[in-house]
C-alpha cells in the first residue's frame, strides 16, 4: 500500500466459501464462538434467547 490506497481484489464465491468454512478453525473463530456461547448463556439466564 505504497500509495496509501488499499488494493481490493474480489474473491470468487468458491474462495469465500472456503474461507468461511475454515474460519471456525482459526483462533479468531474460536474466540468468536466462545463469545457467542457466553452471550447465549447470559440470555438464557435472563429468560431471553431463542425459544
Amino acid at each position: 500500500m505504497k500509495s496509501g490506497v488499499p488494493h481490493i481484489v474480489p474473491l470468487s464465491q468458491q474462495a469465500v466459501e472456503v474461507l468461511q468454512e475454515s474460519f471456525p478453525l482459526t483462533e479468531q473463530g474460536r474466540d468468536e464462538r466462545k463469545r457467542k456461547e457466553k452471550k447465549r448463556g447470559a440470555d438464557q439466564e435472563k429468560g431471553g434467547g431463542p425459544s
